[in-house]
């Protein structure tokens, strides 16, 4: 047999049991009942950071404030902005008591938000932290409920789902989804294992005693980025870890606009992948790994060896081990995705993958 066909075997066995072992967990991820909750016994502080970001603010702030939930105040950080941004929120703040308001103008060693977010922080009034951005909306007016509801059984650390809205430029759009969404599955079914490792800044929720515990982010002020998978990776050695997922509990964003800020994006958080533990880099590795192999020996064999029947048969146990897990997930957390979605897209983020591992060793560090 030649060595692509083993290739192709080994392939389809790894993402079979990956699938099996870390992403079932999260298709058969049950959410707890969120009514029970006590609103007035869980204030929250909403925490965001703006760089120059007078257009999101004015578009999505709205409906932070509208949110249907009884004790929250939203802490918004201007970082060394100047499009008019602290002025309109200040004048905003009038009538909306919820919203305050604070300027950082401080020197930055990290290049990033981290000093701006831990200034925010130092400011909010609440143990409970609930972060996302300034060009971020929640889908629904429960989204604070909904996170806030994952603080139970001493829990101080609540991962939430960030995703992407439809663009004109409707390919880059899907690619930056599709890639958002795996990055989702893979976190989320990795704390349900117990190898909590990242979350997405975009919406996720700690207490400040956690903040606290692991130092804020002093572990990795030399990078631009990790204010949110670096800091997850040390606080959940300190405290249990909860995931919610429901559609109601998410924010959406707007996609980049252009390949090549989408580009440096991934490169920019990619920087922080070396940081991860051992064990974590293996298993993310093992999987792309194993997709990789799979594409990499099919168009060998269709190339070269012609044995079609085996890579029809090993393609369709590939296809209905991954439909049959991944649309548990996604019905779950309220997407569509049809079967010739999954397989085009699934080729499309081994390609990106590839891509962003080697522009990232010859590109510098991006900024915030």
């Amino acid at each position: 047999m030649l060595v692509s066909q083993y290739l192709l075997i080994t392939s389809v066995i790894g993402l079979a049991v990956y699938c099996l072992v870390f992403f079932k967990k999260l298709g058969d991820f049950q959410s707890s009942n969120k009514d029970n909750i006590k609103e007035a016994d869980l204030p929250v502080s909403v925490i965001i950071c703006a760089k120059n970001e007078l257009d999101n603010l004015k578009k999505y702030i709205p409906s932070i404030i509208a949110q249907e939930y009884s004790y929250f105040e939203i802490v918004v950080v201007i970082d060394n902005s100047t499009d008019g941004s602290y002025e309109y929120l200040q004048e905003l703040a009038i009538t909306n008591p919820v919203l305050k308001v604070f300027r950082f103008d401080e020197k930055k060693i990290s290049g990033g938000k981290k000093e701006a977010l831990a200034f925010g922080i130092s400011k909010a009034s609440h143990e409970r932290l609930l972060l996302t951005d300034a060009d971020c909306y929640p889908r629904s007016n429960k989204w604070i409920k909904l996170m806030v509801s994952g603080f139970k059984d001493k829990t101080e650390l609540v991962l939430g789902i960030g995703l992407y809205e439809s663009s004109n430029n409707k390919f880059l759009s899907k690619v930056i989804q599709w890639d958002t969404l795996m990055i989702a599955i893979q976190y989320l079914s990795y704390s349900l294992s117990k190898r909590t490792y990242m979350s997405v800044g975009r919406n996720v929720a700690y207490t400040k005693n956690l903040f606290a515990e692991v130092n804020g982010f002093d572990a990795h002020l030399d990078l631009s980025s990790g204010d949110d998978d670096l800091f997850v990776k040390d606080a959940q050695l300190q405290t249990n870890t909860s995931i919610i997922i429901e559609r109601d509990s998410q924010t959406v964003s707007p996609p980049n606009k252009s390949w090549s800020s989408f580009l440096n994006q991934k490169t920019r958080h990619f920087s922080t992948s070396t940081r991860y533990d051992n064990g974590t880099l293996i298993l993310l590795g093992f999987y792309q790994l194993c997709i990789v192999m799979f594409y990499g020996s099919s168009v060998v064999i269709l190339t070269c060896s012609g044995d079609l029947l085996l890579l029809l048969t090993l393609f369709l146990i590939k296809n209905i081990v991954q439909a049959t897990v991944f649309k548990r997930i996604f019905f779950k957390i309220g997407v569509r995705v049809q079967l010739l979605s999954f397989m085009f897209f699934d080729i499309i983020w081994v390609l990106l993958l590839t891509f962003i591992n080697v522009k990232r060793i010859i590109s510098p560090r991006s900024k915030w």
